[in-house]
């Protein structure tokens, strides 16, 4: 597993092996949505060849991402069985496999290294969303937030008195 510039997680030359072994070969043209933030989950897709826009949005803001080959698209949201949580776009004619939600569960259970390769990914992507909101949260965002805290904890521990 490897982090790019886009910082989207690549899969291992391994475990991209072994999803190409059970995925679904299918092609997708230029500008075919994949899937939509907020719609129900069906698997993952790996990308073989080609191009994809990942898009979020963050309040009223739109924060792309170009992916290439080798990254695995719906990973988090597939293993926690939760609705996608970006949109997936093809930027340009590609070809990727799809790999159903139950055959991700049954490798994870059969192949203890993938399976920690996948984990090492997922945490991977925790330490990014951490450290996205740590960088959202400014001096004065945590100052209001101490004072808030501070504020509820007096409140409570008057109360029980």
């Amino acid at each position: 597993m490897r982090q790019s510039r886009t910082s989207v997680l690549i899969a291992d030359p391994g475990l991209r092996a072994e999803l190409e072994q059970i995925a679904s070969p299918v092609a997708k043209a230029k500008n075919t949505v994949l899937f939509r933030e907020g719609q129900a989950v069906s698997g993952v897709f790996l990308l073989t060849q080609g191009k994809a826009r990942l898009s979020q949005l963050y309040g009223r803001a739109l924060r792309p991402q170009i992916v290439g080959p080798g990254c695995i698209l719906g990973l988090p949201p597939t293993i926690g069985n939760q609705p996608y949580n970006f949109t997936a776009e093809i930027l340009e004619d590609s070809k990727l496999g799809f790999i159903p939600r139950r055959e991700i569960i049954r490798l994870l259970r059969q192949n203890p290294e993938h399976c920690l390769q996948i984990v090492q990914i997922l945490g991977c992507k925790v330490r990014e969303a951490y450290s996205a909101k740590a960088r959202w949260i400014t001096p004065r965002r945590r100052r209001r937030a101490r004072r808030s805290v501070t504020a509820s904890r007096s409140a409570s521990w008057a109360a029980a008195r």
